[in-house]
């Protein structure tokens, strides 16, 4: 039986106007009221989709936890798979600041092909989040697919749910089309422990999440 993954990540934590920096898990924002807006955008797409929806997991950071109390009206699970990356030297800087600093080179190789950056303080190191996303894919696969769990992080984590489909993962590479737009969705599903990319950074749509559930 295939089980169908929803992947979210959480809303907006900076308000309109405001300097755009890096934070990850040391930076606990809380989310600003478009955030809670897209939540409850996302909640309602997926109730009026169908959805039968559970477990609902998500970092330990507020933002994320906050998210999905907003969208569904219930606490998460906390797990610790879906903290956020710490972003050591880059954290509150701009990304003009961070190539300043690191090398535009740099942050473009992260940015479109999540080639992690060297001595710059990022913690924990890329093999614990895929051994992490990949336990959590595999211990997901074994829930009653009637329901569809959901999961909020940050878009740095959820490229390597991701790149548990190897081949979607390589394509989006080369097209430098792995980011996801705060309060998007990405859908996956796992079947005999294959694992596959449904769609990715959608904006969140009753019809096309009912027809993810209709196509199984």
């Amino acid at each position: 039986m295939t089980r169908r993954l929803l992947l979210v990540r959480h809303g907006n934590t900076f308000e309109t106007g405001a300097p755009v920096v890096r934070v990850g898990a040391r930076s606990d924002l809380p989310l600003t009221a478009k955030g809670i807006e897209q939540a409850r955008i996302f909640g309602s797409a997926a109730r009026a989709a169908g959805l039968a929806m559970g477990p609902f997991i998500a970092g330990p950071l507020s933002r994320t936890r906050a998210f999905v109390e907003h969208a569904f009206g219930v606490r998460p699970r906390a797990d610790d798979r879906l903290r956020e990356i710490d972003y050591g030297s880059w954290e509150g800087l701009t990304d003009g600041e961070i190539a300043t600093a690191a090398g535009a080179e740099t942050l473009e190789a992260w940015n479109r092909r999540c080639s992690w950056p060297a001595g710059q303080g990022w913690s924990p190191d890329p093999e614990t989040i895929e051994r992490g996303a990949a336990g959590l894919i595999d211990e997901l696969s074994a829930g009653d697919p009637a329901f569809v769990p959901v999961l909020c992080s940050s878009q740095g984590i959820l490229r390597y749910f991701a790149k548990r489909d190897a081949a979607w993962f390589a394509a989006a590479l080369a097209k430098g089309g792995l980011g996801v737009g705060t309060g998007n969705c990405c859908g996956m599903s796992v079947e005999g422990g294959h694992v596959r990319v449904a769609f990715w950074n959608a904006k969140p749509d009753a019809g096309a999440l009912r027809d993810w559930r209709a196509a199984g």
